[in-house]
C-alpha cells in the first residue's frame, strides 16, 4: 500500500513538474514572441519615418507648376515654340501608308484642327493644326473642348506636342495659366528695360 501511495505521489509530483516546465516554456515563448513583434513594429516605424523623409524630399524637389514632366514651367515655356489655349474643332488620324496593309490602317497619332483662344507665345493665326504621335501620348483629346497646349513648330506653320503633359485640359490649367502670365510679364519688363537702356 505504501508503495502504491509513493508511486502515486511520485507520479503527481512528476506531472506537476511537467506542467510547470510547460507553463514556463509557454510564458518564455510568449515573451519572446512579444519581443519579436515589438522589434518588427519598431523597424517598420523607422522604415516608415525614413520613407516619409524621402517622400518629403521628392515632393519638395518637384518643380513648381509641373508635377509630371520633370521640367518647371519656365523651362517648358522657353522650350516651346507655341504656348496657347486652343479649342479643338476637328480630330483626324495620322496614318502611316508605308505601315498600312490591306484592310488594316496604321495610325501613328492624331492631328487636331483648333481655334486659338489665347496665346502666350508663338501663335497669331486664329485657326491652325497641331499633332501628337501615339509614341508620345496615347490620350485622344475631345472635340469642342479647350486645352492649354505647349507645342513645337513643324513645317508649314503646324505644331506638334511632345507628351500628354503638353496638352492640359482647361479646367486643370488654371495654376499653369497664372504662372504663364507671370512669366510673360517678367519677359515684357526685361524687354522694355533692354530697349530703354542707354547705349
Amino acid at each position: 500500500m505504501a508503495l502504491k501511495t509513493n508511486s502515486f505521489l511520485l507520479l503527481a509530483l512528476l506531472l506537476a513538474t511537467v506542467v510547470r516546465v510547460s507553463a514556463d516554456t509557454t510564458d518564455s515563448a510568449s515573451v519572446q514572441s512579444a519581443q519579436k513583434a515589438e522589434a518588427v513594429a519598431k523597424t517598420e516605424k523607422q522604415g516608415n519615418e525614413e520613407h516619409g523623409v524621402e517622400e518629403k524630399i521628392k515632393t519638395e524637389s518637384k518643380p513648381a507648376g509641373d508635377k509630371e514632366s520633370g521640367k518647371n514651367l519656365q523651362q517648358r515655356f522657353d522650350d516651346a515654340d507655341m504656348v496657347a489655349v486652343v479649342k479643338v474643332n476637328y480630330i483626324s488620324e495620322l496614318v502611316n501608308p508605308a505601315m498600312s496593309v490591306q484592310g488594316l490602317v496604321a495610325v501613328e497619332g492624331y492631328r487636331y484642327t483648333a481655334r486659338l483662344m489665347r496665346s502666350w507665345k508663338g501663335l497669331e493665326q486664329q485657326n491652325f493644326k497641331f499633332s501628337v504621335k501615339l509614341s508620345a501620348c496615347t490620350k485622344r483629346l475631345k472635340a469642342k473642348q479647350e486645352y492649354l497646349v505647349f507645342g513645337n513648330a513643324t513645317r508649314y506653320k503646324k505644331f506638334q506636342a511632345s507628351s500628354c503633359e503638353d496638352m492640359v485640359p482647361l479646367e486643370e490649367a488654371e495654376e499653369l495659366m497664372v504662372g504663364l502670365d507671370k512669366i510673360t510679364r517678367i519677359n515684357v519688363a526685361k524687354s522694355d528695360k533692354a530697349t530703354h537702356s542707354p547705349i
